[in-house]
């Protein structure tokens, strides 16, 4: 199996994905934190 070096726009994309998703997942931390300080 021959790895090719990976094209500058695909490697853009997995950086913007990977962001998108930890600040998705940052945002659903901070809302079940304030979830169980309000119940």
């Amino acid at each position: 199996m021959i790895l090719r070096p990976f094209p500058r726009q695909a490697y853009c994309l997995v950086l913007r994905v990977r962001r998108q998703l930890l600040s998705l997942l940052n945002g659903a931390v901070m809302w079940c934190l304030a979830w169980t300080m309000v119940s």
